[in-house]
């Protein structure tokens, strides 16, 4: 078989990582006797005729794999720059994390509303787009301190905590500001849990993969990208459960279920399409081998 990977690359970051990703899954994929290419989206160019749509690849038709794995790079404007994952889908190629879905959970606003709607337990969260609603939002979140998140973002990026309704207001100022592009700011409520998350690797229906985020010293974030640390650790198949009911709430293959302990049980904090794969390194789990064999499983 031919299990490919497709690349959506950012414009403001290093790809490096996930190119480096994609190779990863490449060489599983070769490693278990399948034939696998790795594909920039940026070079895909269409010809439409009235007829029927043809797809090139850096100058040549394109030659469809059996399997893509979609592997998104990009945080901004992902609908309209993923228009080759619509048209590869319309070709009938299964792919592992489809477009519509990958665009929704790149949107923190969707994937709340989405998760909220399906009755899973999530981050009490209120979207804000005006300062004058700042005191409804303020009554609908509860104590300080409070979580101000953009709705695109990633590795803990666009996200705050404010300590006081004067810094929060400071702070959705600029947040909110034309020229910072956010139309649209999260708020959340503050769960203690000590700056500790759990990170969990979904593949299909499983759970491949569990480990505990700790915050560096001074920071709330426990992304491993902002400082923090980790281990590996066992959880229980309750929060196994719950993070497999976010990522199939979603639509999604292959995700990154972040779940936070509250006093009053886990709750989700956020779903990532494109989970890192430092997980490996914490785990000693091949992730990147999980998602081929899943790939394997769609095809059979």
């Amino acid at each position: 078989m031919n299990i490919s990977i497709i690349v959506f690359p950012s414009k403001r970051r290093s790809n490096e990582p996930i190119f480096g990703e994609a190779r990863q899954m490449q060489q599983a994929a070769i490693s278990r006797g399948h034939q696998s290419e790795v594909y920039n989206s940026q070079h895909f160019s269409f010809l439409f005729d009235g007829k029927k749509t043809q797809l090139w690849y850096q100058h040549e038709k394109f030659k469809a794999p059996d399997v893509f794995v979609a592997w998104v790079g990009m945080l901004n404007h992902v609908a309209e720059r993923t228009a080759v994952l619509e048209e590869i889908e319309i070709m009938g190629i299964p792919v592992l994390n489809r477009r519509i879905p990958v665009v929704r959970t790149r949107n923190k606003f969707q994937t709340m509303q989405i998760l909220s709607s399906k009755g899973l337990p999530i981050i009490k969260t209120v979207m804000i787009h005006e300062l004058e609603s700042l005191d409804l939002v303020l009554e609908q979140i509860g104590d300080f301190p409070v979580v101000a998140k953009t709705i695109y973002g990633n590795d803990g990026k666009g996200v705050a905590i404010f300590e006081s309704k004067r810094s929060l207001q400071s702070g959705l100022e600029l947040m909110l500001d034309n020229q910072v592009q956010a139309e649209h700011v999260l708020i959340q409520e503050f769960i203690k849990t000590d700056n500790k998350d759990y990170r969990l690797f979904v593949v299909g229906d499983e759970v491949v993969a569990t480990m505990e985020r700790t915050a560096a010293e001074g920071d709330f974030r426990a992304n491993l990208s902002s400082g923090g640390s980790a281990r590996n650790v066992e959880l229980s198949d309750d929060i196994k459960e719950l993070a497999v009911k976010a990522s199939k709430a979603l639509d999604m293959d292959i995700s990154g279920v972040d779940i936070l302990l509250s006093e009053d049980g886990p709750v989700i904090c956020e779903v990532n399409p494109r989970p890192g794969f430092k997980i490996k390194d914490i785990t000693g789990v091949d992730v990147a081998e999980k998602i081929i064999m899943h790939a394997e499983k769609v095809l059979s």
